[in-house]
């Protein structure tokens, strides 16, 4: 009996432990919304110089501020007018959004050699967390996220003591002062290399902000693809990777799928082409596209910048059904990006899944001055929407079982990437894709291709049935594995999978199926189409 007792009072004081911890948790709003703001932004030239005033609250459940630096042991400020920027930045957190996060991120690409050096030591260690705490409160921030980029396996067990001793300082002084707990996150990469401990990051992290991201770059100079696809093209994706990928290879890491925020790039990677007339992914690059007008980046355009080019220089645009992404291309660039379609299927398949929302880097490179008249953040805009309840669901994604398992090259994990579900965009009104590209002439635009490069043969019609064309099982059965038009310069088409499951899909932004290239076309490119004239409210 007196075992019993025991047993008893240890569980009733493990559970009010628990509880008591839970109490002194940062309460963060869900699904994450979170939001990196660029102390450098400010120093570019309009449309790109961005401050305070521009960040509209409504779009984000956190702020990062990128970055803050380490001097002797201790946490303080990097650019000239970072406190004032924390000032700001409360009061907006403080009279139109009291659960809004703001947090301070340190290290990044430049900085990381500091998080190398405070490290080292049990000492340093304990210095720089105590500094951590003591200036955290005096700026009156939410937290610190770090941002190491990025440590490997000699690095590793030197990384998780950092976090250890992080958490720990906040943990004691929540207690002492019976405050909530200063919130600890940190930003991993898109792999793993050996440098992370899945259960020291789930045991203490509030956030781990994934950099889902940058998969494919100029540093790959001989092909162009998509930085950040959602998934593996049928044909192979040239980085390797995708995005389902590496949040996955998180998962199966050890990190809590609630926890695992998805990163969501507002910009795009380019090159120029190799080959004028292969323009899909893998298509041949001999460079890195330009440097930015903005930003100064070679290689990289913020997304207002890219809308801005595409409609100016008459840009063909793409969206990849199989890899749920976006590109565009002129006989000299190619780019790769994140637009509205693509940030949705995002979104979207990142709550299916069971993640803990997303974010954004950066906020500066959304179209926050409404350059390209798709309104205010337009991409930020499309997350919040997304994640509404009460969004329309039509406009979304329709989901479809796919159960192909294929190997995940990563180092983070040797595990297999399982995408069951690939969700395929629908009934979409993206009408502003038809203005970008549309102008007073009525040229054929140039085709475009999924692969690169012209498709031979005839166009293929598939035999119709009784009464009008639907893509049901007999459809599947007549036309084999594929896809199909239903009908002649029609919207909608068939997908039909080697068991002759039928899937209906249809073009966005004005496009008709193309027999010829498989492929959603302009009209105007379409065997058996009227050439396409645009409305008064569409021009």
């Amino acid at each position: 009996m007196g075992h019993l007792w025991i047993t008893l009072f240890s569980v009733f004081f493990l559970l009010v432990g628990h509880l008591l911890h839970a109490l002194n948790d940062p309460e963060f709003e869900h699904p994450h919304r979170g939001c990196y703001y660029t102390n450098w932004a400010q120093y570019r030239k309009y449309p790109g110089r961005f401050t305070v005033a521009d960040v509209d609250s409504s779009l984000c459940t956190y702020i990062v501020v990128a970055f803050g630096k380490i001097e002797n042991n201790s946490l303080t400020t990097l650019e000239w007018n970072d406190e004032e920027t924390f000032r700001k930045l409360v009061a907006l957190r403080d009279d139109s959004r009291p659960s809004l996060k703001i947090l301070l991120s340190i290290g990044g690409w430049t900085l990381s050699n500091q998080l190398i050096a405070v490290s080292k030591t049990k000492q340093s260690r304990t210095a720089f967390a105590a500094s951590v705490v003591r200036n955290l409160r005096y700026w009156e921030l939410d937290g610190l996220d770090v941002d190491w980029e990025y440590p490997d396996a000699a690095l590793k067990e030197q990384y998780s003591a950092l976090l250890l001793v992080l958490r720990e300082a906040f943990e004691v002084e929540a207690k002492e002062r019976s405050i909530p707990r200063l919130a600890l996150a940190a930003a991993v990469h898109f792999t793993s290399d050996g440098g992370y401990d899945g259960k020291v990051l789930d045991q203490t992290l509030d956030l781990v902000n994934v950099m889902s991201y940058d998969l494919h770059g100029a540093w790959d100079r001989e092909k162009v693809g998509h930085h950040a696809p959602l998934f593996r093209g049928p044909f192979g994706q040239v980085s390797g990777q995708s995005v389902s990928a590496v949040v996955k290879a998180w998962e199966h890491l050890g990190v809590s799928k609630n926890k695992l925020v998805v990163g969501l790039p507002m910009y795009g990677r380019g090159w120029i082409l190799g080959n004028s007339t292969s323009r899909g992914l893998g298509a041949a690059a001999t460079d890195p596209i330009g440097t930015s007008n903005y930003t100064g980046e070679n290689g990289a355009w913020p997304f207002y910048e890219i809308c801005q080019r595409v409609k100016a220089e008459r840009a063909t645009y793409v969206f990849d059904k199989d890899i749920q992404s976006a590109y565009a291309y002129t006989p000299e660039w190619w780019i790769g990006y994140d637009d509205r379609i693509t940030i949705a299927a995002k979104v979207k398949w990142t709550m299916t899944s069971g993640y803990g929302g997303v974010y954004v880097w950066d906020l500066a490179q959304d179209d926050f001055h409404n350059s390209c008249g798709m309104g205010h953040y337009p991409l930020l805009n499309v997350i919040r929407d997304v994640l509404n309840p009460n969004f329309n669901s039509r406009r979304l994604l329709q989901t479809t079982p796919k159960t192909t398992q294929t190997t995940l090259t990563t180092t983070a994990a040797t595990t297999p990437e399982l995408e069951e579900q690939r969700p395929v965009w629908v009934d979409v009104q993206e009408t502003s894709l038809r203005q970008q590209w549309t102008s007073s002439t009525t040229r054929a635009r140039p085709l475009a291709f999924p692969l690169g490069g012209a498709l031979t043969g005839k166009p293929f019609l598939p035999k119709p049935s009784v009464g009008k064309l639907a893509c049901d099982k007999s459809f599947c059965q007549w036309n084999g594995p594929g896809s199909f038009a239903i009908g002649r310069c029609e919207i909608k088409y068939c997908d039909c999978d080697a068991g002759n499951n039928p899937y209906s899909r249809e073009c966005i932004g004005g496009l008709v199926y193309d027999t010829l290239s498989k492929f959603c076309n302009w009209q105007e490119n379409v065997e058996g189409c009227p050439r396409f004239s645009p409305s008064k409210s569409e021009a």
